[in-house]
């Protein structure tokens, strides 16, 4: 500067600060950098949930349901029409309606609960561990206080990372009643997450 306005004061602002007790200085655009660095290693690693779900969602509809089932859905994800999917499948559009409709329940009922319920609800958010089935704080209370002393005790047990085989043999039930109990608990937890 070649000239300095007298009687006011020039005060110059750094991207630096430097904390009263420390001698290194912290950037002020720091904090912004991170949140984006953070931010996009958080997409990159959904879409890669989201990939492994998917390709672990057709190898099951291929090998569990029918092979039309995997390439129906690889198909629709291209966002093909149900008549166009008919047409390449070589049936009618009747049949692919029900092959849609065997699609939903093996994604929601078997695939999504019983397969891959961690991978799937880590990836929707929805996971038991991490996120409380996907509810809110009061969801859940209202979820909680719905529940039977033994669906509370499966929903402690498999928060505490315990299979199925091991919850069945810690309360002296069958593997097949722990499963029904966890799946009414699911089916209950998806509905709340609906109405609200």
């Amino acid at each position: 500067m070649t000239q300095v306005p007298t009687g006011e004061l020039i005060r110059l602002v750094s991207e630096e600060i430097t904390p009263d007790d420390a001698d290194n200085p912290v950037s002020l655009l720091d904090a912004q950098a991170i949140s984006q660095y953070q931010e996009s290693q958080a997409w990159e690693e959904q879409q890669a949930m989201r990939s492994k779900v998917l390709q672990e969602f057709l190898t099951y509809l291929e090998q569990e349901v029918e092979p039309a089932a995997a390439e129906w859905l690889k198909l629709h994800l291209q966002g093909q029409s149900q008549e166009v999917i008919a047409q390449t499948l070589n049936l009618t559009v009747n049949q692919v309606y029900r092959l849609r409709e065997k699609i939903s329940y093996h994604a929601i009922r078997v695939f999504g609960f019983k397969h891959q319920s961690e991978l799937v609800g880590t990836w929707l958010g929805t996971s038991l561990a991490e996120h409380n089935l996907g509810l809110t704080p009061e969801q859940w209370q209202t979820l909680w206080d719905g529940l039977t002393p033994v669906q509370r005790e499966i929903i402690e047990r498999l928060k505490a990372k315990c299979g199925l085989d091991t919850i069945a043999k810690e309360l002296n039930l069958k593997v097949n009643q722990v499963t029904g109990e966890w799946s009414k608990i699911y089916l209950a937890a998806q509905k709340l997450r609906n109405i609200y």
